[in-house]
């Protein structure tokens, strides 16, 4: 019991470090975007975030490689051998390698025949198009060869450092924002440029730290054949939901630049960024609770597998909606404060509202995802995934050919993932018995809902009857906290409120270390 109790304090202290990660970055990535939007142009934001944008969509795949790696980390961990380490290292180096090649053979022939013959763009832009292709491309590569060094720093549960390399990344962006103001030649072409840079450096830091601090990365002629086929399975597998989700992105920014060109795109991109900072709450949580889940799961504590994965549903959910729930209540004033009324893009607004809900309602995949990677069977979880997300794009080609508004998009992705909750909920209930479709509703979805309208109640009625003002706006946000605190009483049982209070004293504790 005693080594449960110092699990759950190292994911309140991790959970800790990754959320001042998520401040500092949140705070830095929404300042930058002001910036750039500002000094690049609509048009030419536009252009960067359909082309460069492939950066962005690779690091979900940088995520997903990072987290199969991960998971042969910390089943080897949860063993206690530690000599496995390097194997799992050897063969994680190479089956990367491959990966790298296939996407480069993959995205050069798609993508250039894109920029040049599909994609709507002025003509004067073709030319630093192309150069923002490739800097993407190599970028792209960088990420995907880090993969067994940054999951190496979250299998030891090293979260300082990640919250650091994740700090020093949105610094440097910001300080790009300033040196390309200074450019008097094109602006576009010396930002991509410059984030190329940004990830050769953040490539080199997870590289560095790791061959230092963990004794286990030596590379080795011979390889573990049973290991690399097994790393190598779970890994294609695991590829295809990353594959899936670029699609779905990419396909989507493509299909809006192809009917309504770049304009709409920085749309896209304004709400793309808000979502993916608020995203990072699911994103901490999993990264917290991943290597106890596959520990636990690979010890055969299944119970506490089970309770582990109720529990990071529930906090992820509920600091998905302090976040979501102010924000969407508050958008436009968000966006005019933010990017200032003269360089909000049309339909900004409502993409932020629709993609803010979705990614409410998928806070509650991470943790299923997280225990079927921890059996190992996520070969059935990860095709009918792909399959569903990248069935949007069909589906809104037809909808953009009738006509209908790009916001009818947003609509359709948002009962395909509610399709997709069902489906893989089912399939975890096949493969994990701990858990079963009838426990799950009552435990979390129906709880999940009653938390909702509970914490929504208060915040939306002072909202429609008082007028926009910042007065508004700060009540909103201070309602819509208390609303949240509040209705997470009733939310969470005593062993998470004994969590999220272990997180609260270690927050303390390094507030007056600081002071």
């Amino acid at each position: 019991m005693s080594n449960h109790t110092e699990d759950n304090k190292r994911i309140a202290r991790n959970t800790l470090f990754l959320y001042i990660r998520m401040s500092v970055v949140l705070i830095i990535s929404l300042y930058t975007t002001r910036i750039v939007l500002k000094v690049l142009g609509v048009e030419d934001y536009g252009v960067y975030n359909v082309v460069g944008g492939f950066v962005a969509l690779f690091n979900v795949l940088n995520t997903t490689l990072a987290n199969g790696i991960n998971r042969f980390y910390n089943f080897e961990l949860g063993k206690k051998v530690e000599g496995n380490i390097t194997s799992v290292y050897n063969a994680a180096v190479r089956i990367q390698i491959v990966t790298a090649v296939i996407l480069l053979l993959f995205i050069e022939g798609i993508g250039i025949w894109y920029v040049n013959k599909v994609m709507v763009i002025p003509q004067d832009r073709i030319v630093v198009a192309n150069y923002l292709f490739q800097f993407s491309v190599v970028s792209m590569l960088l990420i995907v060869l880090q993969a067994p060094y940054s999951a190496a720093v979250l299998a030891h549960e090293k979260m300082d450092y990640f919250a650091v390399v994740s700090i020093v990344d949105a610094l440097l962006k910001l300080i790009i924002c300033f040196i390309i103001q200074h450019f008097g030649k094109d602006k576009l072409l010396i930002y991509g440029l410059l984030m190329l840079a940004i990830a050769a450096i953040n490539f080199g830091m997870y590289l560095i730290y790791a061959k230092i601090y963990f004794s286990g990365l030596k590379l080795h002629r011979k390889v573990d054949k049973h290991l690399f086929k097994s790393m190598l399975s779970f890994s294609g597998w695991s590829l295809l939901n990353p594959i899936a989700y670029t699609a779905r992105g990419q396909g989507c920014n493509m299909i809006l630049n192809y009917f309504f060109g770049p304009i709409i795109n920085a749309a896209y991109g304004v709400a793309n960024q808000i979502a993916r900072a608020v995203d990072q709450l699911s994103g901490n949580f999993s990264v917290s609770f991943r290597p106890q889940i596959i520990q636990s799961y690979s010890s055969g504590e299944y119970g506490r597998t089970k309770r582990l994965m109720y529990s990071m549903s529930k906090i992820s959910y509920l600091l998905h909606a302090l976040f979501a729930i102010p924000i969407i209540l508050e958008v436009d004033t968000l966006l005019d404060l933010w990017l200032g009324k003269e360089s909000i893009p049309q339909y900004a607004s409502s993409f932020v509202c629709w993609i803010l809900v979705i990614k409410w309602i998928n806070s509650l995949n991470p943790p299923i995802t997280n225990v079927m990677s921890a059996t190992g069977q996520i070969k059935k979880i990860n095709i009918w995934t792909s399959i569903i997300m990248v069935s949007i794009l069909p589906i809104t080609i037809v909808m953009m050919n009738t006509g209908l508004s790009p916001t009818t998009m947003y609509i359709a992705t948002l009962i395909l993932t509610l399709v997709n909750q069902y489906v893989c909920l089912h399939i975890l209930c096949c493969s994990f018995t701990e858990v079963s479709m009838q426990n799950y509703t009552k435990e979390i979805v129906f709880p999940c809902i009653l938390f909702s309208i509970a914490s929504l109640f208060i915040p939306s009625l002072f909202h429609v009857l008082l007028s926009p003002s910042i007065g508004r706006f700060l009540l909103t946000i201070l309602l819509s906290t208390l609303s949240v605190i509040a209705s997470s009483s009733f939310f969470l049982n005593t062993n998470e409120k004994l969590l999220a209070k272990k997180m609260l004293m270690s927050f303390l504790r390094h507030l007056h270390v600081v002071r």
